[in-house]
């Protein structure tokens, strides 16, 4: 058996090998020049047309059945490179299942440990033949990565049932469990160490159960740790699960006592709107909900729009030159188009955004924060909007470092901030590449893109002129709003 330098040396090798992949297939020539036989005596060279994406499918299962004659099928190195079509890209769907099957037949426990990292990174055939390897390998153990990999699919709201049930996991995780998936999931969350698991798990009975029926199962489970008692605890105040990752660490993060004085009037004002039949909850609104005054909480929706009409027609207004026609950011920003896709809470979050900016200093700020962003080519600027004082709110405007500076088109948000998040009305950042920037005015579909996987709210500042900044409002349900030019006096 190859020691880990040994087998580490042989994959390096191997990867070095894998350009005479073609050479190896090639028929030899009419002078002897190739010597196709030779090559596919080597080991290492056999190998490397397996994990060549450059070679056609069949020449490289071909490649794996002399290797197996030679080195046997339980090789190290062959089932290293086996596992790694799993996962790398441009390998066919067919090269993937066939690399499924092989590391099953040659070794079940590996194969099972592969479906655990990857299975949530597969998709149609791949996906399909996945589950049913599961099934067939019967290891309880991957009921978490099928987990996770159906929690991919769900909707922050408005999901069918149906839609889970139909999904090729679900049937996996009813024969690998011998129960409802339902209630597998329940088993997820009250034995699992894995909070990703847990977290997919309670993803999974959003869709099929009531928030109510949630909680009072959680409440008869004797298990206690952080996560679950945050989570009762959350439930008891908003009566609506967290969805995803992001949505459990602001639970846990506003479960501080900090946190108690906004989260309780939050809470209080959440009570008053449960009726309103426009009133839809999601944790991002947390803060908004808390510094909402009384008066606007309990005015309706037609009220609202009408109020924040009148606000923007008074401001100039300018919307980004999209892609193309119909592309994903030609879109029309003003709050007549977008009505249906805001919730209340988002207008009591323009609303809040809208008395910020009308302090001329607030505008100055971001302005002067907009220059050092147009200062640094190496990425953009960011950081949270977020309020101070609950009777005479007032806007802060905190810049956080990016998670690592990738380019001058991209502002890749940290964990601090994500965290953070929870306590504010919306993540901002510049898009100040140069001072007449209007073409790239308001959101691009990056920016879309990363507020509908985070479920947060985004704002963009945008420089267009001398002195003066676009800004727009942007949600995870695709609403874009223009909330005007502001010029710095």
């Amino acid at each position: 058996m190859p020691n880990a330098l040994d087998l580490h040396m042989r994959i390096a090798t191997i990867f070095l090998l894998t350009t005479l992949s073609l050479t190896a297939c090639a028929p030899a020539s009419a002078t002897g020049e190739s010597h196709p036989g030779q090559l596919a005596r080597n080991p290492d060279t056999l190998l490397a047309i397996l994990a060549s994406t450059s070679t056609p499918d069949e020449s490289r299962q071909h490649a794996d059945a002399l290797l197996v004659r030679q080195s046997g099928k339980g090789d190290p190195a062959r089932l290293a490179v086996l596992e790694q079509l799993l996962y790398a890209p441009g390998h066919s769907d067919a090269m993937r299942i066939y690399a499924m099957d092989q590391l099953a037949d040659a070794s079940p426990a590996r194969a099972g440990h592969a479906l655990e990292l990857y299975l949530p990174r597969f998709e149609g055939p791949v996906l399909d033949h996945g589950c049913q390897l599961a099934v067939t390998l019967g290891d309880a153990r991957l009921i978490a990565p099928l987990a996770r990999s159906l929690a991919q699919t769900v909707k922050v709201r408005g999901q069918a049932p149906e839609e889970l049930r139909a999904r090729p996991e679900w049937a996996a995780i009813q024969k690998l469990a011998g129960k409802d998936p339902a209630e597998a999931m329940y088993d997820l969350i009250n034995s699992s160490t894995d909070q990703s698991a847990r977290i997919a798990a309670l993803d999974v009975l959003h869709v099929l159960q009531s928030p109510d029926a949630i909680a009072a199962r959680l409440g008869k489970m004797e298990r206690h740790d952080p996560w679950l008692d945050d989570l009762r605890w959350y439930l008891g105040l908003f009566n609506t699960p967290p969805v995803g990752a992001t949505e459990s660490l602001w639970m846990m993060y506003l479960h501080r006592p900090e946190f108690a004085a906004l989260v309780a009037r939050a809470a209080e004002h959440h009570r008053l709107l449960l009726k309103n039949p426009d009133y839809v909850f999601a944790p991002r609104f947390i803060a908004v909900l808390a510094y909402t005054d009384d008066a606007t909480i309990t005015a309706g929706k037609a009220r609202l729009l009408a109020e924040l009409s009148q606000r923007l027609a008074t401001l100039a207004h300018v919307n980004r030159t999209p892609q193309y026609e119909g592309a994903p950011d030609d879109i029309d920003e003003s709050l007549k188009a977008n009505e249906q896709k805001l919730s209340l809470c988002d207008l009591f979050a323009i609303r809040l955004l809208l008395n910020g900016l009308s302090d001329s200093a607030n505008i100055a700020e971001l302005h002067r924060q907009g220059l050092d962003d147009l200062s640094d080519t190496t990425t953009e600027h960011g950081g949270l909007l977020s309020l101070q004082d609950i009777n005479s709110p007032r806007l802060l405007m905190t810049l956080y470092p990016p998670y690592y500076a990738s380019n001058d088109f991209e502002y890749i948000s940290s964990d601090k901030l994500l965290e953070q998040t929870a306590a504010g009305i919306a993540e901002y950042h510049f898009h100040f590449q140069e001072i007449h920037n209007a073409d790239r005015a308001g959101p691009g579909t990056g920016d879309l893109g990363y507020v509908r996987a985070q479920h947060l709210n985004g704002v963009v500042i945008t420089s267009i002129d001398t002195r003066k900044i676009n800004i727009d409002y942007y949600t995870p349900d695709g609403a874009v709003v223009d909330l005007g030019v502001y010029e710095v006096k």
